[in-house]
Formats: structure tokens, sequence, C-alpha cells
């Protein structure tokens, strides 16, 4: 089998979404390689951290306090 060339998209979604994203995906391209469709990786999910610096208006948070 000759190596095809591919595009590797990454997006964020809320996890309520993700069943959604997918099927809007599929509903557009097939993801097809090979012998195979619907070829796609789902990341576990993930801890968001963040610092809000001086001069910023955190809506979660506190400046100069990590966030997790």
């Amino acid at each position: 089998m000759a190596l095809q060339p591919m595009w590797r998209v990454q997006v964020s979604v809320p996890l309520a979404a993700l069943a959604a994203v997918r099927a809007g995906i599929l509903a557009v391209d097939r993801l097809a390689a090979g012998g195979y469709d619907s070829g796609l990786f789902e990341q576990a999910v993930g801890i968001e951290q963040f610092r809000p610096l001086p001069g910023s208006s955190p809506a979660l948070g506190e400046v100069g306090q990590c966030q997790r």
C-alpha cells in the first residue's frame, strides 16, 4: 500500500458535544484510508491551567493565582 497524503486537524470540544462533532465530521468526509474509514483519534479529557496576570479581569480565579 502506498502512503497517501493526509491532514491532521485537532480541535477541543466539551465532552457533551463530542458525539455531535464526530457525527458532523463523518457526515462531510468518511475519513477513509486504505481499507478503512471513520479513522478518528479521541484524546482523554485534559486539565486546563492558567494564571491571570496583573491587569487582567479573570472570570475564574484570582490575579496571580494559578487556576486549574
